[in-house]
């Protein structure tokens, strides 16, 4: 009787076993399911280096300085130093996720509104998508996945390295948004974004301003586009177009979270333009850059 109670304890064991590895085996299944293009979503993102290190050493973390929320930054390297000072306001470890919000400059892809899973690995580590709200944003249905398009939009990819300097354990969730995507849309974004946030979370709209004008041309457009933020006047930023901004829907949906979030006073930390930080007096085609934040 005691040898047959021993066979069914091994037997009653080796069941429970082979329950919790086929649960197991389902449960990574699932989990891969679930972001099934991670482990190729990769790219490697390089600084220019004449721009990038001194700018993050002439403006190293300073954290505390600035409570602020939501912040607008260029995206073009030639303005490293205006992100590295911006960035470095509301540098440090409590950030735990940041969301940028940028053009789809190619207004092309997967759908009007696009995130994927993605790790980028820069020269000072890497850094990983939010892998959990990217795929909630695609679940529902406010996004559609194309690592593709993410990987090769400069609109994320040059402020990466910057996150990963300021921002060392912040997690990305990237959106790029087409030109033409109507306000409704961008609200419902919007009001997604402003659930989800915390105080360790931090909203970058990435934006260049005019584009393709002279300088002198490109500052009379910019003080129309900051008399539209300081009065958060949608329908003129949503009238607005490259000659103002890149991305006017990119801006209206920034601001809008910022309002939601009670950030509703937008700060102007710096203005300038592509011919001022190319020590050109005066050019024929030039951009404008503005960092802000909101507070």
């Amino acid at each position: 009787m005691t040898k047959l109670m021993s066979v069914n304890r091994i037997v009653v064991i080796f069941f429970l076993l082979t329950v919790l590895v086929i649960s197991a085996a389902g449960f990574w299944s699932k989990s891969r399911q679930a972001y099934p293009a991670q482990k190729f979503n990769y790219i490697d993102v390089k600084v220019n280096p004449v721009l990038f290190y001194p700018a993050i050493k002439q403006y190293p973390a300073s954290p505390g300085n600035s409570q602020a929320k939501v912040l607008i930054a260029p995206h073009h390297d030639l303005a490293s130093r205006l992100i590295a000072r911006l960035f470095s306001q509301v540098a440090g470890d409590q950030i735990k996720t940041v969301y940028i919000i940028g053009p789809n400059h190619k207004n092309s892809g997967a759908g009007k509104i696009i995130t994927a899973p993605v790790t980028w690995r820069t020269d000072l580590g890497e850094v990983a998508s939010d892998f959990n709200t990217v795929d909630l944003l695609r679940r529902e249905r406010l996004a559609d996945f194309d690592a593709k398009r993410i990987t090769a939009e400069h609109s994320v990819n040059t402020l990466i390295p910057f996150v990963k300097n300021y921002f060392p354990r912040a997690r990305v969730v990237p959106l790029i948004l087409f030109h033409n995507l109507d306000p409704e849309t961008a609200g419902r974004l919007a009001d997604f974004i402003y659930g989800r946030a915390d105080s360790e979370t931090l909203i970058i709209g990435s934006l260049d301003f005019s584009h393709y004008l002279s300088s002198l041309a490109a500052e009379k457009n910019d003080k129309i586009t900051e008399q539209a933020i300081k009065d958060f006047d949608y329908e003129k930023i949503f009238s607005l177009n490259d000659d103002f901004v890149d991305s006017p829907v990119t801006l209206a949906t920034v601001m809008k979270i910022a309002g939601l979030l009670g950030a509703a006073r937008p700060e102007f930390f710096e203005h300038a333009n592509s011919a001022g930080l190319a020590n050109t007096e005066s050019v024929l085609s030039s951009t404008s850059y503005f960092t802000i934040l909101f507070k």
